[in-house]
C-alpha cells in the first residue's frame, strides 16, 4: 500500500520551510549589521591609536630639543620643525597647540599637542598635554 501525502500536509510543510527562510534571512542581516559596526569602530580606534601615537612622538621629539621651547612653535607641525623621528602620513596632522611658561621665572613650560585627522566625514582632534622643563 502507498501512503499518499495530503494536500493539506504539504502545503504546511512548504509555509514552515518559507518561516524558517524569513528569520535565518533575518538573522543574517542582524549579524552583518554588527559586523559592519563593528569593523568601522575598530578602524575609528586605529585612527584613534595612530593620532595617540603621533601627538605622542611630537611630544618626545620636543622633549629632547627643549632648546625650541619657545611660543613661536604655536601652530607649527613636526615638518616645520625639523625634527626628525616624527610620522608623516596623509591626513593626519599633528601641531603644536600650547607652549606656555608656568611661572614668569620658571623653567617649565605646559606643552599641549593637537592631532587632526578625518573619519567617516567628520573631523576629529586629539589633544595631549604634558610639562617640559627648559635647561
Amino acid at each position: 500500500m502507498i501512503n499518499s501525502v495530503k494536500y493539506e500536509e504539504m502545503c504546511s510543510s512548504l509555509v514552515e520551510i518559507l518561516v524558517a527562510l524569513m528569520i535565518t534571512g533575518l538573522l543574517s542581516t542582524g549579524v552583518l549589521f554588527l559586523l559592519s559596526s563593528l569593523a568601522q569602530w575598530v578602524y575609528d580606534a586605529r585612527q584613534s591609536s595612530v593620532a595617540t601615537w603621533y601627538g605622542a612622538t611630537l611630544l618626545a621629539s620636543l622633549r629632547d630639543n627643549r632648546q625650541l621651547l619657545d611660543e613661536d612653535l604655536i601652530g607649527k607641525t613636526a615638518i616645520e620643525m625639523d625634527l626628525a623621528g616624527v610620522p608623516t602620513e596623509q591626513g593626519v596632522i599633528a601641531t603644536v597647540s600650547k607652549v606656555h611658561r608656568r611661572e614668569p621665572d620658571s623653567k617649565l613650560y605646559d606643552v599641549t599637542v593637537e592631532v587632526a585627522w578625518r573619519f567617516g566625514g567628520s573631523d576629529r582632534i586629539l589633544q595631549l598635554s604634558t610639562i617640559i622643563r627648559k635647561e
